[in-house]
């Protein structure tokens, strides 16, 4: 999961478009973050005064366990358990076994 972004930086671009006149766009552009985070950091600003970014993951389990839901995790991603994967690895054998090495032999 992503960090959140310095304080420092939030100051300074909240900053430069409340007292320096730019732009969100001009401001985004100037420190090198995406136009959404700075149009989100200065409305953010406006509305709380604060520059505290919200907290990050954890929230999901106790939100289902208070509606009575459970969390259940998928199994890691393994090829043995995709059918398609099983039919492709069957057509590989098949190839190598007639030992088709053209378009036209195939």
């Amino acid at each position: 999961m992503a960090r959140p972004l310095s304080r420092d930086l939030r100051q300074r671009v909240v900053a430069a478009v409340m007292d320096g006149g730019l732009s969100n766009n001009k401001a985004a552009a100037r420190f090198g973050i995406a136009i959404s985070t700075a149009n989100l950091w200065v409305r953010k600003f406006k509305a709380t005064g604060s520059l505290d970014h919200g907290k990050i993951g954890g929230h999901k389990p106790a939100a289902l366990r208070v509606v009575g839901a459970r969390l259940v995790l998928l199994p890691k991603y393994s090829p043995d358990l995709d059918p398609i994967e099983q039919v492709f690895a069957k057509l590989k054998h098949l190839l190598r076994t007639v030992q088709a090495r053209s378009r036209d032999a195939v």
